[in-house]
């Protein structure tokens, strides 16, 4: 990439880390090669949790792979977390934030379980009464969003927080609607309003490394670009709202003043940002608008 690019000297790089799979030689490796910042699959801090998740790593795993992190000399560490998993509780929840505190992340990312089609997930949970309800769901939100801003991170995007500074550059590009490139097997591409992938089997891939997979065809850009933006409390674009919504200015307006009232958004001048408690339900709240 080095001889064939100009890479900025502070491009963040970024490794994905299994606390399952950590090695001291790995990561000392992987810091000489430039990778400077890992993101480290956590989930939670909790053996019981992570084995509801179907994880095969421990608590004492993941608390080695930290250390292991440290060692190496990475500083800009993040942890990815998972809430409203079934059999957890607040308490739960809460412990594994302030255990996670313990170890000065630079960065959290935290996500509601998501039961996808064809997983073994699909067929445990048919029944949505066996996952915790919306409401839980919004209060484990609330706990992660109160627990992090007390310890000095900033809440700056939908389910990313960080120490200032230390804002995750790929999350900003994509959310954003800003373009970026792939490079390797399955990368995703979005140039040119279209986004595009590479082949995803290797050996395919090194015969033909140029190819690309159309994985989503051109819509209307405004739309997406709402759609993404949105998820950012730096705010969004009210022009583009009106540019897309079939709604007259006058109902936008009034759906505005409606929502701010109730606390879901906040108003300032050609500017919409949404709150904490609007954040956690914002498709919700384009689809009234639009």
């Amino acid at each position: 990439m080095d001889r064939f690019y100009k890479i900025d000297k502070d491009c963040e790089i970024t490794l994905e880390l299994n606390p399952g799979t950590a090695r001291d030689d790995y990561l000392t490796g992987y810091k000489k090669l430039g990778i400077n910042r890992v993101s480290i699959g956590v989930q939670s801090f909790n053996d019981d949790v992570l084995v509801t998740l179907g994880r095969k790593h421990s608590v004492n795993e993941t608390i080695e792979a930290i250390n292991m992190a440290k060692r190496a000399g990475f500083e800009n560490i993040n942890f990815d977390f998972i809430f409203s998993v079934p059999g957890m509780t607040k308490e739960i929840w809460v412990e594994s934030i302030c255990r996670a505190l313990e170890f000065n992340p630079k960065h959290i990312s935290a996500y509601s379980l998501i039961i996808e089609g064809g997983t073994p997930f699909e067929n445990i949970y048919k029944d949505p009464k066996k996952l915790p309800g919306d409401d839980i769901s919004y209060e484990y939100y609330f706990e992660l969003c109160n627990i992090l801003k007390k310890a000095g991170f900033i809440h700056y995007e939908v389910s990313n927080f960080a120490k200032p500074g230390f804002e995750c550059f790929h999350n900003l590009t994509y959310w954003s609607a800003k373009e970026y490139f792939a490079f390797g097997v399955g990368a995703h591409r979005f140039i040119n309003g279209l986004r595009t992938s590479n082949i995803r089997e290797l050996k395919t891939y090194i015969l033909h490394p140029y190819r690309e997979e159309i994985t989503d065809f051109p819509i209307n850009h405004a739309f997406e670009k709402i759609m993404l933006t949105s998820r950012l409390t730096k705010g969004f674009d009210l022009n583009l709202i009106q540019e897309i919504s079939a709604k007259s200015q006058v109902e936008i307006k009034n759906m505005l003043n409606d929502l701010s009232n109730a606390g879901f958004l906040e108003l300032s001048r050609d500017k919409i940002h949404l709150t904490e408690k609007g954040l956690f339900v914002n498709n919700e709240i384009l689809l009234k608008l639009i």
